[in-house]
């Protein structure tokens, strides 16, 4: 006896040719349910394909994700102000500022380094253009003059000059151009070019009091100061000459205790200010006396952006009040 058609099974193939292709009932095998619902077979096949989907990720079939694990929630960070003290944010490029003391103490002794190194060029010029307008005078000058000295005093005087006025102009107004690197400039060989002068110095000073003492009076200082040089007075100027060469060896005998004197009471100032930001952290917290910070209210009551961090998690409105 055969079997209605409304009531034969539903036949699928066990083995589709792609998991995306719907699986066909056998021919005839159609039911009541699938004459009312054109959509039944590919129902089944939506089915079929999530129940192998379910079972290569390890799942049961047809699992509920309707509901989904708990989101753990993430962990507000918090800095410490050592941290932001060692690592600073970054922040734009721009020119790196001195101390205003410090710059106030270089703006005053390169202006004293500038004139006296003037006074040395000029003096020392003098007494050179004067040798040479009257050389051929008879006894006027030596027979074989000593030149080195008063060249050698001369030449580090212009030197040195040309080094202290660009930093004079580059304190004075570091936002130009051509200052600002100049400034830059001062500021990273400021100790070395220092040293350089005062050791340029030193020897040009050595060499012209060793040519007045010991050159036999054939230097042009030693010999504007002998009885020779002073009997000749009229034409070689020899009293002014003198007078001149004493005073420009006297200045660089300044220059070289100005330039020694800076830079030790630079050392010291930038010693204090080191001392001075140590003292103002207090066990890790910033000191109310030495930071203005500190009268921050906030600040002043937490000091530390941990504990202000953790206050702010836990009730924001205790934290600001």
């Amino acid at each position: 006896m055969d079997i209605p058609c409304e009531s034969r099974p539903t036949e699928y193939s066990p083995h589709p040719a792609s998991k995306f292709e719907e699986v066909r009932p056998t021919p005839g095998a159609w039911s009541a349910n699938q004459n009312r619902n054109p959509n039944y077979a590919f129902t089944k096949t939506a089915l079929v394909f999530k129940d192998k989907l379910d079972q290569i990720r390890g799942r049961n079939a047809r699992i509920d994700t309707s509901v989904t694990a708990p989101t753990r929630k993430a962990e507000k960070p918090t800095v410490k102000i050592e941290e932001l003290q060692m690592n600073p944010p970054p922040t734009a490029p721009s020119m790196p500022l001195l101390d205003r003391r410090v710059r106030i103490l270089r703006v005053v002794q390169h202006t004293l380094l500038s004139l006296t190194s003037v006074a040395i060029a000029v003096l020392q010029s003098l007494t050179y253009i004067k040798w040479e307008q009257t050389k051929n005078v008879p006894d006027a000058w030596p027979q074989h003059p000593m030149l080195f000295p008063t060249l050698v005093l001369l030449i580090v005087a212009v030197m040195a000059l040309l080094f202290d006025a660009s930093s004079l102009v580059a304190y004075l107004f570091p936002t130009k151009p051509i200052a600002e690197k100049a400034y830059l400039f001062a500021i990273k060989l400021h100790y070395w070019i220092t040293s350089l002068k005062t050791i340029a110095y030193t020897i040009a000073a050595t060499i012209c009091r060793a040519g007045f003492t010991m050159g036999g009076q054939q230097d042009l200082w030693g010999w504007s100061c002998s009885a020779q040089g002073q009997a000749m007075a009229a034409t070689n100027d020899a009293g002014m000459n003198c007078t001149g060469n004493t005073v420009a060896w006297a200045l660089s005998l300044l220059n070289i205790s100005v330039e020694i004197i800076g830079v030790v009471i630079t050392q010291m100032m930038e010693s204090n200010k080191r001392e001075a930001n140590s003292r103002a952290m207090v066990g890790g917290k910033p000191n109310a006396a030495n930071d203005d910070s500190a009268a921050n209210p906030l600040l002043t009551k937490y000091g530390d952006l941990e504990d202000l961090g953790n206050d702010l998690h836990k009730d924001p409105l205790v934290a600001v009040t």
